[in-house]
């Protein structure tokens, strides 16, 4: 019978600023669906208790980015980006405004499901592509 665990292929990334009492939580959250191998988190400057929160964590999957000032979101996430190694990348803000139970959704990998939209990486970083699940450009509209 062939297996039917789902294969690590996603990283989550989430920005963050001065979220001292629910980074704990987001994490978790983001790290409990079976489809994340990696979850990177770029500190942007907090000024709360957020990086000692983020010094604490001990899950090997766990890489955290800081930057000692706001750079905005922006630069947090291209940061983020850059640190990622899974096949798959997908941004996951603090507030869990995006459900990482529907994950699978965005791969592919639910009953009937088509994917929303993705980010896959290429052989070069700087060759990325977001497209919708025709394989249109996301520019262009799905």
């Amino acid at each position: 019978m062939a297996d039917l665990m789902p294969t690590p292929v996603l990283a989550v990334v989430m920005p963050c600023y001065n979220e001292a009492p629910t980074i704990r939580r987001a994490g978790k959250q983001g790290l409990e669906a079976p489809w994340t191998s990696e979850l990177v988190i770029v500190d942007n400057g907090s000024t709360d208790e957020t990086g000692d929160i983020l010094d604490s964590l001990t899950d090997a999957r766990i890489r955290v980015i800081k930057s000692p000032v706001n750079r905005g979101k922006g630069a947090a996430l291209r940061a983020g980006f850059a640190a990622t190694t899974a096949d798959y990348i997908v941004l996951q803000d603090v507030d869990l405004k995006y459900n990482p139970r529907e994950y699978p959704l965005l791969l592919g990998r639910s009953s009937g499901a088509r994917p929303m939209s993705s980010t896959a990486r290429a052989s070069s970083p700087t060759s990325r592509t977001a497209s919708c699940s025709s394989g249109t450009p996301w520019a262009t509209g799905c």
